[in-house]
């Protein structure tokens, strides 16, 4: 008995167990795993899929992500914005923030509603909290 793979489209489909001469079709081989790619003579692993980003981090690298003049905007929004204020103050409360959160969620959806937040140079756009709150 052999290891045999089956190849579409220069695909590793299918691995199995049988005698090969019951198998044309299929490629004799001890490396070869379902998702490699075959070039006719060597097997080729798939890249490694990268782990999705993290939702968590520090408020300061949080804060990191807004530009000076977005910091402005928001610092200008919570002297007449009772949420843009609370939200300011949960953050300089907090270590970290989960981007993926229900808080850190309604911060997001909030600041959209109301976008873009202060005018001029010092404005914080809905493109902008969409980047910002996006891990």
């Amino acid at each position: 008995m052999a290891r045999l793979a089956q190849i579409v489209d220069g695909k590793v489909t299918n691995v199995i167990v049988g005698k090969a001469a019951d198998f044309p079709d299929h490629v004799q081989t001890d490396r070869g795993n379902i998702g490699d790619t075959y070039d006719g003579t060597d097997f080729i692993p798939p890249a490694p899929v990268p782990p999705p980003p993290n939702p968590r981090m520090s408020v300061g690298d949080f804060l990191d992500r807004l530009e000076l003049n977005e910091q402005i905007a928001l610092k200008k929004a919570s002297r007449t914005d009772d949420t843009v204020d609370t939200m300011l103050e949960n953050l300089k409360m907090r270590d970290t923030i989960n981007l993926e959160s229900v808080t850190a969620i309604t911060m997001r959806d909030y600041l959209l509603s109301i976008a873009p937040v202060g005018t001029g140079q010092t404005v914080l756009t809905a493109a902008r909290i969409t980047e910002i709150f996006t891990p």
